[in-house]
């Protein structure tokens, strides 16, 4: 049997925050879950993608220790997604859109390039 596919959410320290991340990162994570994303500690081995959430544009959260955790990354600082400004539902919809490319079987991957 495969193992499921698993997604990783790293928090800031949300000391200053411009966004409340509750919504965005209960969003990915029933999202990931409902598409059968084990959702995980970024801390635990063998991720296939981290979801890197701060909250605001000092982005302490996205550093390159953080990112090697996982192949692939997707990076929300403060009203942007991976520097493309977005803001309340357009954040939420980037960040639920996210999981469901991670769950596209291999395959699927190399054909559409996700």
């Amino acid at each position: 049997m495969k193992r499921a596919r698993r997604l990783g959410i790293k928090h800031c320290g949300t000391c200053n925050p411009s966004i409340d991340l509750s919504p965005v990162a209960q969003a990915a994570r029933s999202t990931a879950q409902a598409l059968g994303l084990e959702v995980v500690s970024p801390s635990e081995s063998g991720l296939d993608a981290l979801l890197i959430l701060n909250a605001c544009e000092q982005a302490c959260a996205d550093r390159e220790d953080v990112r090697a955790l996982a192949p692939r990354s997707l990076v929300v600082t403060g009203q942007t997604v991976d520097r493309t400004r977005a803001t309340g539902e357009e954040l939420i919809r980037a960040v639920q859109d996210w999981p469901r490319s991670l769950a596209q079987p291999a395959n699927e991957e190399k054909k559409g390039g996700a």
